[in-house]
């Protein structure tokens, strides 16, 4: 694609200006860019990427946009190109410039317009929603053994022993 290229939204990436191209899923608008891999998602997916609810729908788009490389690209340039620095990166709906904000766990810098959505760099979407599964995961675990001990109760029965072996294993998970 090429700076400025028809997009089927209207959007062009705010990382490399070339067309966003949509998924039409019902977490919201995601939108992908298959020059630099840069995905733009509007305010709804971006809550539900932070929840840990986007559909695998959405995963598998999120995933085919940050990892696979065109054909067509591959032969061309190697690859994804690079975007540019996000201090010139604008809102591709209203075209504000976007706030940049610090995510720290995982480090990552994200693009943002409070009215719109978030741009995520190449790879960036991926990161949170694994950071995402294993705070989830980690707080399933912790509900999972605090039900059993209520239900089976605390003190040196072998079931509490049951109980604490049962919550290592998951530790090692």
């Amino acid at each position: 694609m090429t700076d400025g290229a028809a997009s089927p939204t209207g959007f062009l990436c705010p990382g490399c200006r070339s067309a966003l191209h949509p998924a039409g899923l019902p977490d919201g608008v995601l939108t992908g860019c298959a020059d630099c891999g840069g995905m733009w998602i509007d305010n709804k997916a971006s809550q539900a990427a932070v929840r840990g609810t986007l559909s695998p729908a959405a995963r598998a788009f999120i995933h085919r946009v940050t990892t696979k490389v065109p054909p067509k690209k591959a032969a061309t340039s190697g690859g994804y190109r690079k975007a540019p620095a996000p201090t010139t990166r604008a809102c591709p709906e209203c075209g504000d410039a976007l706030a940049v904000r610090n995510i720290p766990d995982p480090p990552v810098v994200v693009d943002v317009c409070l009215a719109h959505g978030t741009y995520f760099d190449r790879g960036e979407l991926s990161q949170i929603a694994e950071r995402v599964d294993a705070h989830a995961w980690a707080r399933y675990r912790a509900a999972q053994t605090a039900a059993w001990q209520a239900q089976y109760g605390t003190g040196d029965s072998g079931v509490d022993q049951l109980v604490y072996d049962f919550t290592n294993v998951l530790r090692t998970l």
